[in-house]
Order: C-alpha cells, then structure tokens, then sequence
C-alpha cells in the first residue's frame, strides 16, 4: 500500500520479483467508490517483470498492489500468461465480471479498511487451486527457498516431469522459462544482498550466487536492471 505525499511527484523503479500483480490505483484515498465514475478504482494485472521499469507516482495517487503468484493468477483468469508479461493490462478487458467484484471491495474511505477488503476477497478467489497449478506452485516454492540458485534438474525432479513439458507449463502459467524465472529470482535475492550489506565487494557477492566470476555478475545483472550493480545507489 503507497500513497504519494511529494507535491512534485515521485518516480518509483519497478523490479523483477517473481510475482504477478493485482494493481488497485486510487486517485485520492479520501473518496469512496460511490462518489466516483463506473472505472474508479482502476484496477490491472501485472504479468512477471523481467527487467527494471519505473513509473511516476503524482501527488495524492494510492495504490494497494496484491503480489500474486502468477500460476494463481493463471488459473483464475484462464488465460496464458506470457501475454501480460512486462505489460499492465485493465482488468476489466480480461474479466469484467471480477473488476466489478474486487471494485465492489473498495467502497471504503479508509485505506487500512480497503486493504482488509480486498485481502479478504481474494483470500476467497485463491481458495481452490487445481492440482497442475498447485504442482507449480511447489517448484516457484522451491526456486524461491534457494534464491534462485536450485538447477533446473533440481525442479524437474521435483515434479516428475520432462524438461519440455516444464518449459511449456512456465510459459502457460507464469509467462517465462524456467530459465527466466531463476535468474528473475536470483537477480531479486541479489538485490536484497546489496541492500543489506552494502560495503561487500561485489566480487563475494558474484561468487555467493553461483556466478563464474565478477564480470558475469555485472553483465547479467545490467541486463535486468540496466546498469551495473555499483550504480544501485545512485540511480
């Protein structure tokens, strides 16, 4: 949950997490649906993000944004989910029956009260997972408790399956390769690392990811962030 207080605005950067989302965006908190045009709030999906993008925040914008797995999402939208990779898309052009159940959740001025809504619903739209999605789910699970260090063997053999058949299922239900989706969670755990520790060369930091050496960790992360991991700080 956000809410831009700065008169002139603010320029946000979005990272790649490993996550889909569920995008709420409020003009003015204070207002409540009902005082407000058929559209309001708007609300989008966001497919995985697979390299740094930004977006500007105006004064008074609030935005709640619901991290989903994207094989959920997948499931709930029935659609593929390379299709909204690296894009936002209105809810409604998807499925115009849900945009009007999730608005109806955010006829509340208060944030905290919209929030506890729209947790609630989709608590409820999340209820049910079929068993090819839960399947994925364990891999995502797996992928992300090794920061994206686990090999693909590894996610094979955890859902019995053939490399194709895996390929496929990512592209279908989480909108990249297995092979994206690793070094989308690899790129975000180094992320993390660099935030907490910010004095250690980044040398030990290449070699902790499973990098072969410091220049391959520069060029792979320039290529998700768009400059090299020294300027994170200055950007």
């Amino acid at each position: 949950m956000y809410k831009c207080a700065s008169v002139n605005g603010i320029k946000s950067e979005i990272f790649p997490q490993g996550y889909s989302s569920l995008v709420f965006y409020f003009r003015d908190n204070s207002e409540t649906v009902s005082r407000r045009d058929s559209d309001y709030p708007y609300i989008f999906i966001g497919g995985e993000v697979t390299r740094t993008t930004s977006t500007l925040f105006q004064k008074d914008d609030f935005v709640i944004v619901a991290l989903v797995k994207s094989c959920f999402l997948h499931s709930l939208l029935k659609i593929r989910m390379e299709t909204v990779t690296d894009t936002m898309m209105p809810l409604y052009m998807i499925d115009r029956k849900l945009a009007l159940r999730l608005k109806a959740c955010c006829d509340d001025a208060v944030p905290e009260q919209k929030l506890c809504a729209i947790d609630r619903q989709l608590s409820l739209l999340f209820g049910d997972v079929p068993r090819a999605v839960d399947g994925l789910s364990r891999a995502v699970d797996l992928i992300k408790a090794s920061r994206g260090l686990c090999s693909l063997d590894k996610v094979l053999h955890s859902l019995d399956m053939t490399a194709r058949t895996l390929e496929r299922n990512f592209m279908k239900m989480m909108g990249v390769t297995p092979k994206m989706y690793l070094r989308i969670v690899r790129f975000n755990s180094v992320l993390h690392e660099l935030k907490s520790r910010k004095n250690r060369p980044l040398v030990y930091i290449a070699l902790d990811f499973g990098y072969y050496d410091q220049a391959h960790f520069i060029n792979d992360f320039k290529k998700i962030y768009g400059s090299p991991p020294s300027l994170f700080f200055v950007r």
